[in-house]
This record gives structure tokens, C-alpha cells and sequence, in this order.
């Protein structure tokens, strides 16, 4: 009886979705443009990783170490912080040379900041942390 009954709801089941499936219209498009990514980070456009910040998206192209921020419908890129590796604020010196660059945003747990940003290079193993502003 319950072999039955699974089977009549599975069939039942896979009935409604057929039927509903063709009226589903789905249409995805990019989010950010290769163009405005190229514009950013002169002419390179390979993306590695994109995370949301709660206000804006922070992104990492590869063999670059300048990450990019975008706003929320995907326009208005800028360069997000400094390059990898420079500046007092990332208290390391760039050798100038970076690999693929992960990026991860916080989510608020365990005392790290919400939004907050942090960005691992293959190049040396070192991770820096910006703020989401």
C-alpha cells in the first residue's frame, strides 16, 4: 500500500511539473558586463571569485591584484581598496607578482565584521582583509 501510494504521488508529481515547466519563460543574463570589468582592470577580464557585501560586490580577476567593486544592479565599477599586498593598511609589501585570488566576504559570525572582505593570494599564501567600506 505505501509503495503505491509513493509511486501515485511521484507519477502525480511528475505530471505537475511537466505540465507546468512549459510555461515557465527563464531568461538569464550577465550580471556584469566583460567590457566594464575590462574598463576596471585594464583589459583583463578573467573573473575568480564575486562576493556580495550586503551594499555592494566585491570581485577578483585572475593574475591581478586589484580587486573591483560593483553596486548592487551591477554598474558602477571602481577598484575596491588597494592592490593586494601595498599599503600600511595590508602591512605587507607586494612582490608584485599574484596568482588566482579568492575572495570571500564575512558574514557577521564569530567576530568578524559583517561585509567585511578577505582575499587570499596564490602567489604567497598570505590572506589580507579589507573593510566592506
Amino acid at each position: 500500500m505505501k509503495k503505491q501510494m509513493l509511486l501515485a504521488a511521484a507519477l502525480t508529481s511528475a505530471g505537475a511539473v511537466s505540465a507546468y515547466a512549459g510555461t515557465i519563460d527563464v531568461s538569464f543574463s550577465t550580471f556584469v558586463t566583460s567590457s566594464a570589468i575590462d574598463a576596471v582592470e585594464a583589459g583583463n577580464n578573467s573573473t575568480i571569485a564575486f562576493n556580495f557585501t550586503g551594499t555592494q560586490f566585491v570581485g577578483s580577476v585572475f593574475y591581478d591584484n586589484q580587486l573591483y567593486s560593483t553596486n548592487l544592479s551591477g554598474g558602477g565599477l571602481a577598484d575596491f581598496g588597494v592592490p593586494l599586498g601595498t599599503g600600511t593598511a595590508a602591512g605587507v609589501q607586494s612582490s608584485g607578482s599574484v596568482e588566482e585570488v579568492a575572495v570571500g566576504a564575512s558574514l557577521g559570525q564569530s567576530g568578524f565584521a559583517s561585509g567585511d572582505i578577505y582575499v587570499g593570494s596564490g602567489a604567497d599564501g598570505d590572506i589580507f582583509h579589507y573593510t566592506a567600506n
